[in-house]
């Protein structure tokens, strides 16, 4: 199995003091999509957040492992990559967390869960700016730049 770079203590110091940086100097919120899946590492990095006083919504997104497998596939990682190897430890793992808010994406498209998230942390979206017709376009053009 691939090293997982969250072993490093100097990472969970970086996503931390910037996590701490990004909320004292900035008014909105701030959305970190991040899978920590070892509770030290998480008591490390967000519990200090929250141990600070800094206001912190944190949800477990969920789904199937082969919706997740088909969607690591759609933005470039196969079957082989570090995040599929992944796979089995973090579903086992955040199932069985018990003190967030638990969001089931397993046949959602991307807008709802993001008003679903919206509602939760009690923030109001902005309508869509692409025609609905369009959105698929923006999705793949967001895709290909994050292929690796």
């Amino acid at each position: 199995m691939r090293k997982d770079f969250q072993d490093h203590p100097v990472w969970r110091e970086f996503t931390y003091q910037s996590l701490r940086y990004v909320a004292e100097n900035f008014s909105g919120p701030i959305i970190v999509p991040m899978t920590v899946v070892n509770s030290l590492y998480y008591d490390q990095t967000v519990g200090m957040l929250l141990r600070e006083g800094f206001q912190v919504h944190h949800f477990t997104l969920l789904a199937s492992r082969s919706t997740v497998l088909r969607r690591l596939q759609r933005r470039g990682d196969g079957r082989n990559s570090w995040g599929a190897h992944q796979l089995d430890r973090c579903l086992e793992f955040l199932s069985d967390q018990k003190s967030e808010i638990h969001l089931d994406t397993e046949k959602k498209a991307i807008e709802t869960v993001a008003e679903e998230i919206a509602g939760h942390a009690g923030l109001e979206l902005k309508p869509p700016t692409w025609h609905p017709i369009l959105r698929p376009l923006k999705r793949m053009i967001v895709q290909i730049r994050h292929i690796r």
